[in-house]
């Protein structure tokens, strides 16, 4: 029976009459599909993901971009400029998305560094023309591993797992809500 109630909530599509029934404001709406992608990542179930170059996207989607900020740096490099100017297109020419931009990192303590990096794309993001009210930034520091130090276990070698963690350190953009 939960398994079967997870996998009708996984689905947006399904999962939106549901919200429609209980007649939940948007907030209350963005909130409660936020939460069920994290109950949801807590079983194994991934976030469905996204290019930029899609003309259709669906709430809990993940882009996680390619470039990233440099060791030690929270100045935007310029291939992290080019990614984030593709960003910026499409959240202009998709104005109906609001997302959240975040930033993890694979150190710890770095709660505050990846807070500083989000802030730093969120300004960038406004320079570019994008509204504030659209983006929600947040640095999870190392709070959301891809790869967890559980699956770094499995690496037989020093630099098979200083790889693999490279992966924690990412950017997402993640959509929270389609008006």
């Amino acid at each position: 029976m939960f398994i079967f109630v997870i996998i009708i909530i996984n689905s947006t599509q399904l999962a939106n009459p549901i919200l429609t029934l209980f007649n939940l404001n948007r907030m209350i709406k963005t909130l409660f599909l936020a939460l069920i992608v994290v109950v949801l990542s807590s079983f194994g179930v991934k976030s469905p993901t996204f290019s930029l170059s899609d003309s259709s996207v669906q709430i809990g989607a993940v882009y996680t971009l390619k470039k990233k900020f440099n060791k030690y740096s929270n100045n935007i490099s310029d291939g992290l400029k080019e990614e984030l100017d593709a960003v910026s297109k499409f959240l202009s020419k998709n104005s109906n998305l609001k997302v959240e931009v975040s930033v993890h990192s694979n150190e710890e303590n770095s709660d505050i560094t990846t807070a500083e990096r989000a802030r730093e794309i969120e300004n960038y993001l406004k320079r570019q023309g994008v509204k504030g009210s659209k983006i929600v930034t947040i640095g999870y520091g190392d709070k959301r591993p891809v790869i967890t130090q559980r699956e770094l276990f499995k690496f037989k070698t020093l630099e098979g797992k200083l790889k693999a963690k490279q992966q924690n350190s990412r950017i997402e953009m993640k959509i929270l809500d389609i008006k």
